[in-house]
């Protein structure tokens, strides 16, 4: 089964806030150099109560993630535009 991806701090939120469960969110992956961040640490939050698995990788490892999974040839300033933040759906 193939899965989506869903990216941005204002998607993610609005994934766990309204989805109400339309999409299931299988997991969420967080690059740890904006970890930091209170509206990533929200996402954590809400993640963790909802029991979706939140992993975390270094920047260089994200970025590979990226390229691998959903934006294979995604230039360096498209690659930022994921604010650190993906939802595999």
């Amino acid at each position: 089964m193939p899965f989506d991806f869903l990216y941005g701090i204002n998607t993610t939120i609005s994934l766990l806030d309204i989805n109400a469960g339309r999409r299931k969110i299988y997991e969420i992956i967080i690059d740890s150099n904006k970890i930091k961040s209170p509206r990533l640490k929200e996402i954590i939050q809400k993640a963790t109560v909802k029991g979706i698995p939140v992993k975390d990788l270094n920047q260089k490892d994200f970025l590979n993630y990226l390229r691998t999974n959903v934006s294979s040839n995604a230039s360096q300033e498209e690659l930022h535009s994921f604010q650190g933040i993906i939802a595999r759906v």
